[in-house]
């Protein structure tokens, strides 16, 4: 179990002069993406070229309008406010600086994105290693993850497996400037019902649920509920690994 971004990261620091200057810009842009939960948002991550020509000398323009999508209403991206997220702020400059002749300037705003997603980088690392470990253990003979294993199990088991999809989960929340700490508060609700619908927050709360039900049951409803609490761990769990 190895998520995306830990094999991937090598790429967005290549300084092989045999990588075309797009390849360069396409491996930069997808790195950080990893680190974002929202479809929406990562988008919002990989600037289109001609885009961040034509807005700059100027300021980049952030919108802050709030779109309907999909039939939802989209919120405004709290990382591109007019005061923006450092990561995203300098995606869209290194966009821009990537055709010139002098790669100097793209080459120093690339070094800024890598070290401020290095932190996240290490917690999903260390996240994504202990629920590896915690999940070869449990494919043990009678374990609670042994697909043989047809018996009731104890709770505290589903609970341990809890714990570690919650944490895992946790480390792909962003890393917050002050600046961006404010353009969330000032739009929590809508932030969170954005990121309610995604499905990773619905299976980790439906889980929660049902861990809180679990000691009502009977050993026939608690064989099946456990196999279902078990695939919605695995599919929560494969959706952070890719």
């Amino acid at each position: 179990m190895k998520p995306k971004a830990l094999e991937d990261r090598s790429d967005a620091e290549g300084n092989s002069p045999v990588h075309l200057v797009f390849k360069i810009v396409q491996r930069l842009t997808d790195y950080p993406q990893f680190f974002e939960r929202h479809p929406c948002f990562k988008d919002d991550m990989a600037p289109d070229y001609v885009d961040s020509v034509k807005k700059f000398p100027e300021e980049p323009f952030w919108s802050q309008e709030i779109v309907e999508m999909e039939g939802h209403l989209r919120p405004p991206n709290p990382f591109r406010g007019r005061e923006p997220h450092c990561v995203e702020n300098a995606l869209w400059i290194a966009v821009r600086y990537s055709t010139a002749e002098d790669p100097k300037d793209f080459y120093e705003l690339r070094v800024i994105v890598l070290r401020r997603l290095e932190p996240q980088y290490q917690r999903v690392a260390a996240a994504a290693s202990r629920a590896a470990k915690l999940i070869k253990a449990a494919k043990r003979p009678s374990e609670v993850l042994d697909t043989e294993n047809t018996g009731r199990c104890p709770r505290n088991c589903l609970v341990e497996l809890m714990i570690v999809a919650e944490d895992y989960a946790n480390a792909f929340y962003r890393d917050l400037a002050p600046e961006t700490r404010v353009a969330f508060r000032g739009m929590q609700r809508q932030i969170q019902i954005f990121y309610s619908t995604l499905t990773r927050e619905m299976l980790l709360k439906k889980m929660s649920g049902w861990l809180e039900e679990a000691r009502e049951m009977n050993d026939t409803l608690a064989r099946s509920w456990r196999r279902s609490f078990l695939d919605m761990f695995r599919e929560v769990i494969d959706d952070m690994d890719e």
